[in-house]
C-alpha cells in the first residue's frame, strides 16, 4: 500500500507538513472540541467498494469554532499522515498483496489550535480483488511502423524493461532494436533506446534485441540480432545501467547469428560484490548446417567460451531458451533436424563450464514436428518447457514438457486451442512455483493474446485473452512476473495489416 498525503507524501505514514500524530491532548474545557463534518472516500461517504491497484482518494471536512490545527486519517490501523491545510486529502493506492477480499475501515481524527481532539469519524470499505489475468494497463503503439515486443523482465524497483525490434516503415525491413523502460505501476514510458542509435546510424537490416535479463542491482542485460549493412547478421549483447546508459557491448565474428535467450546466475565474489555470469543462446545459419550457439559471458561480456553446436551432431539445430537453476547448472532447449525439417525438441543440462551432464529429445509423434521455444527451472530442479508441435491440422499446437532434475519425463501434454507460433511462446516460473504462459488462443477470424498461470503439474489456475484489434492476428512472445505476483506479457496485435509493439500488466 503506498500513499499521498495532500500532494507531498509518497509513504504510507506522513502528510502534508510532518508530524506523526495527533496526540489526545483534550486542551480547554470550555472550548467545543472540533468536529468531522464529512469523510469521504473516491466521493462516496457510504461504504465502497473498490478494485484492486485503484487509487483511493480520502477527503475529510472539518470545523472548529476557534480553527482546525490538523487531521489525520487511518486506513488499515495505519496513520496516512497528518494533514495542516485545507483541503485535508490523501491518496492510497490499493494493491493486492496489502488488501485482500475483505473489509477495512478509515477513520479520521481533527485536533484543534487547543489541542482538543475530536471524536473518529470513519469508513468501512470493501475490496474486491479481481480475477486472475485482468488488465492493471496495456500499451500499443498506435503508428503506421511496424513493431514487435519479444522480451520482459523486471527489475529491482518493479519497473519494466521491454525489447524488441521497431521498423522505419510498415515494411518487414529495415529495423533496429528497441529497449524501453516502462514505470510498472502505471505503464508510462521512462526511457527508450535504440540500436543502432536514432541519432547515428540509419538501419539497412534486421536488427532485433529477442530477450532481457536484469540483475539484482538493476543492470540490465539484452541479446538479439545485430544488421547493419543489410547482408550479414551477428549476435549481439549488449549491458545497460538501470537508467538506460549502454555500459557495454559484445558482437559476435559468427557471420548469420543471431541471440535468442539469455540468463543470469548471480554469486557472490571474494571482494562481497554480486556478479553475474551471463549465459546467451541462439544459432548461427551457414551454407550447409544451421548450428546452435551457447556462450557464457562476464559481467563485462567479455567471452568466457562459446559452443558452435550441440550433442547431436550432423544435423541442424537451434536454441531458443535458455535457464539456470539454483545449483548454478543450465538447462537450454531449441530443436534439431537435417535442414530443420521433421525437427524434434532438444534439451540439455550442463555444467557452468558448458559440459554436458545430460541430453534428451522429446518424443516427437510420427507425422509431427516439435520445437522447443522457452523453459523454466523450480526452486527444486523441475524444468517445465513450452514449444509448438505440428501436428496435422493444428501446425500451431501448443506443447507443454516437464522433465525432473535428471531429464527424465514426468509428464507432457499438447493443448490445441492453446497456440504457439513460428514467432515463439512463452513461460516464466514465479518465485512460488507457478508457471506463466504467453502464446495465442485459437480464434476466428484470427488468435487472440493469450496470458495464462498454471500450477506446477499445468493444472490451469487461470486463463485470459484479449483481442487486440477486430479479431485480427494477436500474440504473446514474452511473459514475466514480480515480486507479487503480478504477470507482464508482451508482443503484438495486427491493425491494418500492420504488427504493433503490446504490453500489458496483468492481476496476480
Amino acid at each position: 500500500m503506498t500513499s499521498d498525503s495532500n500532494g507531498s507524501s509518497d509513504g504510507s505514514t506522513s502528510g502534508s507538513g510532518g508530524g506523526t500524530g495527533t496526540g489526545s491532548t483534550t486542551g480547554d474545557e470550555f472550548d467545543a472540541p472540533p468536529t468531522i463534518d464529512l469523510l469521504t472516500v473516491n466521493g462516496e461517504s457510504d461504504a465502497l467498494k473498490v478494485v484492486a491497484a485503484e487509487n483511493l482518494h480520502f477527503e475529510a471536512l472539518a470545523s472548529d469554532d476557534e480553527g482546525v490545527d490538523a487531521v489525520e486519517l487511518f486506513y488499515r490501523g495505519e496513520s496516512l499522515g497528518v494533514v495542516y491545510d485545507e483541503p485535508y486529502t490523501w491518496d492510497v493506492v490499493v494493491n493486492s498483496a496489502d488488501d485482500d477480499n475483505g473489509k477495512h475501515t478509515a477513520y479520521a481524527v481533527a485536533v484543534d489550535t487547543a489541542k482538543q481532539q475530536s471524536d473518529k469519524v470513519g469508513l468501512d470499505i470493501q475490496v474486491l480483488l479481481p480475477a486472475g489475468g485482468t488488465q492493471v494497463w496495456q500499451v500499443i503503439d498506435d503508428d503506421a511502423t511496424l513493431a514487435k515486443a519479444h522480451g520482459v523482465a523486471v527489475d529491482p524497483a518493479g519497473d519494466v524493461i521491454v525489447v524488441g525490434f521497431e521498423n522505419v516503415s510498415s515494411e518487414p525491413v529495415p529495423s533496429r532494436m528497441r529497449i524501453r523502460k516502462y514505470r510498472g505501476s502505471d505503464g508510462e514510458i521512462l526511457w527508450e533506446r535504440h540500436v543502432p542509435e536514432k541519432n547515428k546510424a540509419a538501419p539497412k537490416g534486421h536488427s532485433v534485441a529477442r530477450s532481457v535479463a536484469v540483475d539484482s542491482q538493476g543492470l540490465i542485460y539484452v541479446t538479439g540480432e545485430l544488421d547493419l549493412d543489410g547482408e550479414t547478421s551477428h549476435l549481439w549483447v549488449g549491458k545497460y545501467a538501470s537508467e538506460g546508459l549502454l555500459l557495454d557491448s559484445y558482437e559476435s565474428s559468427v557471420p548469420h547469428s543471431q541471440g535468442n535467450d539469455i540468463a543470469l546466475y548471480e554469486e557472490m565474489t571474494d571482494n562481497d560484490k554480486v556478479e553475474s555470469t551471463v549465459y546467451v543462446v541462439g544459432h548461427a545459419t551457414k551454407p550447409l548446417l544451421t548450428s546452435g550457439i551457447l556462450a557464457a559471458f562476464d559481467p563485462d561480456l567479455d567471452p568466457v567460451w562459446q559452443e558452435n553446436s550441440i550433442a547431436v551432431e550432423g544435423v541442424d539445430s537451434i536454441l531458443n531458451a535458455v535457464a539456470v537453476g539454483n545449483d548454478g547448472d543450465f538447462v537450454v532447449a531449441g530443436a534439431y533436424g537435417l535442414h530443420l525439417e521433421d525437427t524434434r525438441g532438444y534439451i540439455a543440462k550442463h555444467k557452468p563450464n558448458k559440459a554436458t551432464v545430460w541430453w534428451r529429445a522429446s518424443n516427437t509423434p510420427a507425422n509431427s514436428e516439435d520445437v522447443a521455444y522457452d523453459l523454466g527451472i523450480t526452486s527444486d530442479g523441475r524444468i517445465s518447457g513450452v514449444g509448438r508441435r505440428m501436428l496435422p491440422g493444428y501446425p500451431e499446437a501448443l506443447w507443454l514438457f516437464r522433465l525432473d532434475s535428471a531429464g527424465n519425463d514426468i509428464g507432457s501434454e499438447v493443448d490445441t486451442d492453446q497456440m504457439c507460433g513460428s514467432n515463439g511462446c512463452a513461460l516464466k516460473i514465479d518465485a512460488e512455483d507457478y508457471h506463466v504462459l504467453g502464446g495465442a488462443l485459437r480464434l476466428a477470424p484470427g488468435p487472440d493474446f493469450l496470458v495464462a498461470k498454471k500450477n506446477a503439474d499445468w493444472e490451469d489456475t487461470w486463463i485470459e485473452s484479449y483481442d487486440g484489434y477486430d479479431g485480427t492476428e494477436d500474440r504473446c512472445l514474452g511473459v514475466t512476473a514480480d515480486g507479487v505476483g503480478y504477470v507482464y506479457g508482451v508482443g503484438f496485435e495486427t491493425k491494418d495489416d500492420v504488427e504493433r509493439w503490446w504490453v500489458s500488466k496483468h492481476h496476480p
